[in-house]
């Protein structure tokens, strides 16, 4: 397993059960959310008028919001998050200002019985102003017309999703290594 996790270069393995391999360590495991299908959340207060919702934004932009730090990581996630779109089990949202993102939050995947959302990210100079809460919350209420919504996250956001009543369902385990050290 290690050799073709090597030859296939991952650097991150998330599953339900612990695992052990060796030049592998733990991190911090995500918790699993869920809003049942039919349930709708209360919908927090519209963003600022300086900002405009976009239902089908370009992928370009978001993919460089949601990763800024790594171009190699946004062209991953545009090439998936396009594809998703493409074939019709995708949906994105964003908050425009001067036509640029500045809040976002996706659905790149989905099942016969669940929409799996992802990538909810908000520029930094645009934090603590509820934008997040809404595009996730307006989302996730369009998705549970049809399917329950899913989605994982890290320790620091379980007091956040679990304010706009998300549902707990479980944990992941998540495992990092990095193949220049082992």
């Amino acid at each position: 397993m290690t050799g073709f996790l090597r030859f296939l270069h991952a650097d991150t393995l998330r599953t339900e059960h612990p695992l052990t391999l060796p030049g592998w360590q733990p991190a911090a495991p995500l918790t699993l959310w869920e809003l049942p299908k039919g349930r709708a959340l209360p919908l927090p207060p519209a963003p600022p008028a300086e900002l405009v919702p976009d239902k089908a934004p370009s992928m370009l932009p978001v993919s460089r919001l949601v990763f800024a730090e790594s171009d190699a990581e946004a062209d991953e996630f545009y090439s998936a998050a396009c594809t998703a779109l493409a074939h019709g089990v995708g949906t994105c949202r964003a908050l425009l200002h001067n036509g640029r993102p500045v809040c976002t939050v996706g659905c790149y995947e989905q099942s016969d019985t669940e929409s799996y959302m992802a990538a909810g990210v908000t520029d930094p100079a645009w934090q603590g102003r509820g934008l997040a809460r809404h595009l996730i919350v307006g989302l996730a209420n369009e998705l549970t017309a049809e399917r329950a919504v899913r989605f994982a996250c890290f320790p620091a956001l379980c007091g956040f999703y679990a304010q706009l009543g998300f549902l707990r369902i479980g944990k992941i385990q998540h495992y990092t290594t990095d193949w220049n050290t082992t």
